[in-house]
């Protein structure tokens, strides 16, 4: 099930009732995706509410888009992904993002080019050299990835060996944070 408490009218909702309307994913192999209600100031926040979730109906959470936006917060992804690995250590949690800076958001910085990058296959390496063979010469790096399903889903390759055939396949496969920051090297 996926949740965009970002956006209304779900940005009224609190969260004891995100919890009551997702009851059902408990015990049924379900997936807690969401659009967290707050990627500013609040992201903190936001990502404790996603884990409480995940907590309380015992299910894997995805972060939809992580980023952490407004110049304000610049260079807080460190905190936001130093916080995503501690709650892997006690939960299943797994995120996808786009780390491009422009858009079709209220974020977008104005006067760059709107151009970017779409890459992900096989592992971090491979797809941070094609992030950077897309991107050479291009005055913005402008990201998008396509992650593994293996990925997208929260599933750990080490611990199922029966979806190796998916790993790396039709997108990037990220397992951990150090994966994560392999993938992103070289970019701001």
């Amino acid at each position: 099930m996926s949740t965009g408490t970002f956006y209304p009218p779900a940005a009224a909702a609190s969260t004891e009732e995100i919890i009551e309307v997702c009851r059902p994913l408990s015990g049924s192999g379900g997936v807690y995706a969401t659009h967290m209600r707050d990627e500013k100031d609040a992201v903190l926040q936001s990502l404790e509410e996603t884990f409480r979730i995940g907590r309380e109906l015992d299910v894997p959470v995805v972060v939809s888009h992580h980023k952490v936006t407004g110049e304000a917060n610049w260079g807080r992804s460190t905190e936001t992904l130093a916080r995503i690995g501690q709650a892997m250590q006690c939960q299943c949690v797994s995120l996808d993002c786009y780390p491009y800076t422009a858009g079709t958001f209220a974020f977008k910085r104005e006067n760059e080019d709107p151009t970017r990058m779409f890459a992900g296959e096989g592992d971090p390496f491979r797809t941070n050299r094609r992030f950077k063979l897309l991107s050479e010469g291009m005055p913005a790096k402008r990201l998008s990835t396509a992650f593994d399903s293996v990925t997208l889903y929260g599933n750990d390759p080490d611990l199922r060996p029966d979806i190796y055939g998916k790993v790396g396949n039709s997108g990037v496969s990220i397992a951990t944070l150090e994966d994560m920051k392999v993938l992103y090297s070289g970019f701001d």
